[in-house]
C-alpha cells in the first residue's frame, strides 16, 4: 500500500507540471507597414476591441505576459503610433490619425480612414468669407472698381448677404453713384426691416447723397491792411443715371489802402467783384467722371475735366479757359482770370495717401492783356499716424510741395516812366509740414440720427442737434524763395437731423505766397441745408 500510494504521489506531481502553463519570455509582435495599412503578428489568444476615440485600437490577451512584448512598439513605427499602454493583460494602441482595425486568428490588420470629406457648406462659408475680405480691402485701398465686381459676385451668390449690400453700396458711393447705392440700400432693407444697423447706414448715405445748397461767409486780414469779405453759395444737384449738377457764385469785397492799379496808380480800393460757375458732370460705370461747365468773371470763360481710374489710383486733366483768378490782390482788383492746362494724379497705399499735379498756366486781365505764364507743380503726401476708423479721433501728419515758377511778367510804364507789372506774379517753392487732429464727439447734443417712433411700426428722423466734428491742423511753412512761418487753424461743425450742418472755422498763417506776403488771419463759418 506504500508503495502504491508513493506511485499515485508522483503521478501526480507529472500531471500538475504538465498542466501549468510555460512562462516563457514575452515574444514582440511581428509588424509590416505599407501605404496606408499596417499587419501586425500578435501572441495567441488576442481579442481585438474598439473604443470612443477612432484613432485607438483596444487588444486583450489571456496572460498578461503576452503585454510585455509591445513596449517601445511606438518607436519602431513613428509615422504610425503616437503612444502605446498596456496594463495587466490589456495593450492599447494610439494612432496618430482614425483607423480601422480586422484581427483574423493571430492577424491583425490596420488601414487608415479616408480624410473626411469638406462640408460644401463650410468650404463656401470660407471662400465666401475670403472674398468679402478681399473685397473690403480694395474699398479700403481706394480701389472701388475692384471693389465693386467683388461685391456683385458676393450678392449674384448670397442676395441676403447684409455685408456685400453694405459694400457694394460704399462703393458706388465712393463711384460719385449715390442713387444706384441707396437703390442697394433699400433693395436689402425691405428683405431685412428690423435691422438698425442696415437703417442707420442707409440714413447717412441718404444725407451725403442728398442735393444741397451751402452758403459760406468769410473774413481775411492781412498785416498790410489788406482786408477782404468773401461771401460764397454752392449747389449739387444729383440726377438720374449718374449725373449732377453744380453751380457756385462769390461776392468778395477787397479793401486796401495801397494797390497798384492797372494803370500804374497806387491808390485805396474798395470795391465788391463777383464771379461765377456752372457744371454739368457725368459718372461712367466704370469710375471714369466727365465735368464740363461755363465761366463768367470780368468775360465769360469755360471749365471741363475728365477723370479715369489708372495706376491703382485717380487721375485727372483739367482745362480752364478764362477762369476767374482771385489769389491775390491785384487779380481780385482787375478781376483777373487764367488759362490752365493740369494733370494730377492721387493713390491710397494703406496709411499713405499721395497725390501730384503739374500745370501750365496764363494769367490775363483785361485791363493788362496776357500779363504772366507760369509752369508749377505741387506734391502731397499724408500719412495716418492713427487711422479713424471706429474710434472718436484720427491723427495724420502730411507734406507738401506747391511750387509755381513765372517764366515771363509783362511790364508797363507808370506815369514816372518806371516799370511795373500789372500782375505781379513772383516764383514761388512752399515746403510744408502739418500735423492734423480730426474726429467726431458722437451725439453730445442728443440725437443727429435718432428715430423717433411714430403709429404702428413707422418711424421717422429726429430732428435734433448732434455729431459734433472738428478739424484741427498745425504747421510750418517755408519758401525756397523767401518767406516762412506757422500757420494754425480748425473747424467746428455739427449737424441738425438730415438737413443742416452748420460751421464754424479760423486759421493764421504767418506768411503769405501772394502780394505784400504778410501774415493773414482768417475766420468765417458756413451753412448747408440739404433736400
Amino acid at each position: 500500500m506504500t508503495r502504491f500510494l508513493g506511485i499515485l504521489k508522483g503521478l501526480l506531481v507529472v500531471l500538475a507540471l504538465t498542466s501549468a502553463p510555460v512562462l516563457a519570455a514575452p515574444l514582440p509582435p511581428t509588424v509590416q507597414a505599407g501605404d496606408g495599412q499596417a499587419s501586425f503578428s500578435l501572441p495567441p489568444g488576442a481579442r481585438l476591441e474598439s473604443t470612443a476615440d477612432p484613432r485607438e485600437l483596444l487588444l486583450r490577451f489571456p496572460t498578461p505576459q503576452a503585454v510585455e512584448g509591445f513596449t517601445g512598439l511606438e518607436k519602431a513605427l513613428p509615422d504610425w503610433l503616437e503612444a502605446v499602454g498596456s496594463g495587466y493583460d490589456s495593450v492599447l494602441l494610439r494612432f496618430r490619425r482614425p483607423v480601422d482595425g480586422t484581427l483574423t486568428g493571430v492577424n491583425l490588420t490596420v488601414a487608415l480612414q479616408p480624410p473626411p470629406k469638406p462640408d460644401p457648406k463650410l468650404a463656401d462659408e470660407g471662400q465666401r468669407r475670403l472674398d468679402l475680405v478681399r473685397a473690403q480691402l480694395d474699398l479700403a485701398e481706394e480701389r472701388p472698381v475692384a471693389a465693386r465686381d467683388r461685391f456683385q459676385t458676393l450678392l449674384a451668390r448670397a442676395p441676403d448677404d447684409a455685408e456685400a449690400a453694405r459694400g457694394l453700396a460704399e462703393s458706388f458711393r465712393f463711384l460719385g453713384h449715390g442713387l444706384d447705392a441707396l437703390g442697394i440700400l433699400d433693395d436689402l432693407q425691405n428683405r431685412r426691416p428690423d435691422d438698425g444697423g442696415l437703417r442707420a447706414a442707409r440714413w447717412r448715405l441718404a444725407r451725403d447723397m442728398a442735393a444741397y445748397a451751402t452758403v459760406e461767409a468769410d473774413g481775411v486780414v492781412t498785416k498790410g491792411n489788406e482786408r477782404q469779405w468773401q461771401l460764397r453759395a454752392r449747389a449739387h444737384a444729383p440726377l438720374p443715371n449718374r449725373s449732377r449738377l453744380e453751380a457756385s457764385a462769390e461776392a468778395r469785397r477787397l479793401e486796401d489802402d495801397l494797390v497798384r492799379r492797372a494803370d500804374g496808380r497806387i491808390t485805396r480800393v474798395s470795391r465788391w467783384v463777383q464771379a461765377a460757375e456752372a457744371r454739368f458732370g457725368h459718372s461712367f460705370a466704370d469710375g471714369d467722371d466727365l465735368a464740363v461747365g461755363l465761366a463768367w468773371g470780368e468775360r465769360p470763360g469755360a471749365v471741363g475735366s475728365f477723370a479715369t481710374r489708372i495706376l491703382g489710383g485717380l487721375s485727372r486733366v483739367t482745362l480752364e479757359w478764362r477762369r476767374p483768378e482771385r489769389a491775390f490782390v491785384e487779380a481780385i482788383d482787375q478781376r483777373a482770370d487764367r488759362n490752365r492746362v493740369e494733370l494730377r494724379h492721387e493713390r491710397r497705399l494703406g496709411r499713405v495717401f499721395a497725390a501730384a499735379g503739374l500745370r501750365a498756366s496764363q494769367y490775363q486781365s483785361k485791363q493788362a492783356g496776357n500779363a504772366a505764364g507760369t509752369t508749377g507743380f505741387d506734391l502731397s503726401l499724408r500719412y495716418d499716424l492713427k487711422p479713424r476708423g471706429a474710434d472718436w479721433y484720427g491723427l495724420s501728419v502730411g507734406y507738401t510741395v506747391d511750387a509755381e515758377y513765372v517764366g515771363g511778367v509783362k511790364e508797363r510804364l507808370d506815369g514816372f516812366d518806371n516799370p511795373f507789372a500789372p500782375l505781379p506774379l513772383t516764383t514761388r517753392e512752399v515746403h510744408s509740414l502739418d500735423l492734423t487732429l480730426s474726429g467726431s464727439l458722437g451725439e453730445v447734443l442728443p440725437g443727429s440720427i435718432a428715430m423717433d417712433t411714430v403709429g404702428a411700426g413707422r418711424e421717422v428722423e429726429a430732428e435734433r442737434w448732434g455729431n459734433l466734428r472738428f478739424d484741427l491742423t498745425a504747421g510750418y511753412g517755408i519758401d525756397r524763395f523767401g518767406g516762412s512761418g506757422p500757420s494754425i487753424g480748425g473747424q467746428l461743425s455739427v449737424e441738425r437731423g438730415r438737413h443742416i450742418d452748420l460751421g464754424l472755422r479760423a486759421s493764421y498763417s504767418g506768411f503769405t505766397t501772394r502780394g505784400e506776403g504778410s501774415a493773414a488771419t482768417r475766420f468765417g463759418g458756413f451753412l448747408t441745408i440739404r433736400i
